[in-house]
């Protein structure tokens, strides 16, 4: 009978500062440059988190700021062309401020609408982005209860936490000026 290896786990925060001798805040503070650590001791744990395949941690990290740098977005089809490019839209934006996206389809059904965005609060995200929703109306009780900002893409139902973006029908429909 052959043994299976053992599976080797990423170094975590604590891992790094048991080998550096120092308390994981420190490990912490060094590797965002605080100026409460010594330049050397920073270079010491810099060089022990790298030996160590240490990374940092995106769920430590947002159990200490409470937040996520997640957004979801919940779609009636991917499929869809405007779907798709609104979708390339809020994950290039959201990139560019080091943010995810987690991705879901409604396929339209308003009762899957809701559990996906129950399942995106539940994951902790920082804010929900819904497009072509058959629930908006629905949002903005439950909505003061989860204190997630959330974005109706096509649907207008504006309270405290729910915001809209609409496109300009009737002023897209003008002729343009001076014909």
């Amino acid at each position: 009978m052959t043994e299976t290896p053992p599976t080797l786990k990423p170094a975590s925060i604590k891992d790094v500062a048991r080998l550096a001798g120092v308390s994981h805040s420190t490990v912490s503070r060094a590797l965002r440059d605080s100026p409460r650590v010594s330049a050397e001791t920073i270079e010491k744990i810099r060089r022990i988190a790298a030996e160590s395949g240490y990374r940092a941690s995106a769920v430590g990290r947002s159990l200490a700021t409470r937040r996520t740098h997640t957004i979801g977005v919940v779609v009636t089809t991917i499929t869809d062309a405007f779907a798709a490019e609104v979708v390339s839209g809020i994950e290039e934006a959201a990139a560019a401020r080091d943010y995810s996206i987690f991705l879901a389809n409604s396929g339209a059904d308003p009762d899957r609408e809701m559990r996906v965005v129950h399942t995106l609060e539940e994951r902790r995200v920082d804010g929900i982005v819904v497009t072509a929703s058959r629930v908006g109306a629905l949002y903005v009780p439950m909505l003061s209860k989860m204190r997630v900002p959330i974005v109706l893409l096509n649907n207008q139902h504006p309270s405290e936490f729910a915001h809209s973006v609409m496109i300009a029908n009737t002023e897209a429909s003008a002729p343009p000026r001076g014909t």
